[in-house]
């Protein structure tokens, strides 16, 4: 009997320090964002709106719709402005993926309000890379000289490594020298 109580003890014991023990998943996602993070990018757990056009996902048992929020990893490169930032203003702009199963592959859509002030280079390079970003990549946009990506880490972060670094170093406007001010 005393032996019985004594394992009963010690299962209360430890059962709160497994508990916070990280999963292998878990584990995968902390070393994507610790890669990430030496590149220099910063990474946020956040909430956004879903794009996912389908409203049946966010009704209540009695029919209520519920708030649209999508739980996603962040993703964040900011961009060096030019000299002339202030003058310019930034270029902000937006593509999601209105659905990401891993099955259908949904084109990337740009979002409203759109800047249709994009220079060629960028437009050039996001409509070739666009559709290389894993599959679970919901949302890109660039505001206020800063590039995000949103996604649930299924895929490889080598490729958004990729895609933010050679994104943010595309000029944002042809024929002009920039230099940065951090």
């Amino acid at each position: 009997m005393v032996y019985v109580i004594i394992g009963i003890v010690m299962l209360v014991i430890l059962a709160p320090i497994m508990r916070i023990i990280p999963s292998t998943k878990q584990k995968a996602a902390m070393a994507k964002r610790q890669i990430a993070m030496k590149q220099g990018i910063r990474v946020a757990i956040t909430h956004i709106e879903d794009p996912d056009p389908d409203r049946n996902k966010y009704l209540s048992n009695t029919g209520k719709p519920l708030p649209r929020k999508l739980a996603v990893i962040g993703y964040r490169l900011p961009r060096s402005r030019p000299d002339n930032w202030r003058e310019s203003g930034a270029v902000d702009w937006c593509f999601e993926r209105r659905s990401s199963s891993a099955e259908s592959k949904v084109p990337w859509e740009e979002a409203e309000p759109i800047n249709s002030g994009l220079p060629d280079s960028l437009k050039t390079f996001l409509s070739a890379n666009l559709s290389k970003l894993p599959f679970d990549c919901v949302k890109v946009e660039e505001k206020n000289f800063i590039l995000s990506i949103y996604w649930q880490e299924q895929g490889e972060v080598s490729e958004l490594i990729d895609f933010l670094t050679t994104c943010v170093g595309l000029p944002l406007s042809s024929g002009r020298n920039d230099s940065a001010i951090k």
